[in-house]
């Protein structure tokens, strides 16, 4: 659950440095989602389906964003991969990189569910599609997500 709130952070963190948008940009990042195409539509479909989805299910972001608030910024301090991104994550301490994190969540949370919906993604679907690159995937769901991690 922390990963994929991570690529999340790191997408907007990304597509602020890219665009020049200084301060924290989740408003803009999540104003430019309804114009995102090829690339970065094909990243953001990423994320959503192997990174939310197949692990965690279609409510991946409102379970992500429960998971952080019962962690707190303490424990999330402590995680390895919010150390490696620690040093980009817009905040002075731990507990702002933390409402970063809880804030990119909770902007990108409409956009997420009116993709799935639209789109009709489920986990069966997925995994369905992905049946035709890795064969034998069925009854082992836990080990398809880190492959395309």
């Amino acid at each position: 659950m922390i990963d994929v709130s991570l690529k999340l952070i790191l997408e907007i963190i990304a597509f602020c440095k890219l665009n020049g948008i200084p301060g924290d940009g989740i408003d803009d990042f999540v104003e430019s989602l309804a114009d995102y195409r090829h690339e970065a539509l094909m990243r953001m479909a990423m994320l959503v389906c192997i990174d939310g989805i197949v692990p965690l299910g279609p409510d991946f972001v409102s379970t992500s964003m429960s998971s952080l608030q019962r962690l707190g910024a303490s424990s999330l301090e402590e995680n390895k991969r919010f150390q490696q991104v620690q040093p980009i994550n817009p905040g002075s301490d731990a507990k702002e990189k933390f409402a970063y994190v809880s804030r990119g969540l909770d902007a990108v949370q409409d956009w997420v569910g009116s993709f799935i919906s639209s789109k009709d993604l489920g986990v069966d679907k997925i995994v369905g599609s992905l049946s035709g690159f890795a064969d034998g995937m069925d009854g082992k769901l836990d080990y398809v997500a880190p492959l395309w991690t």
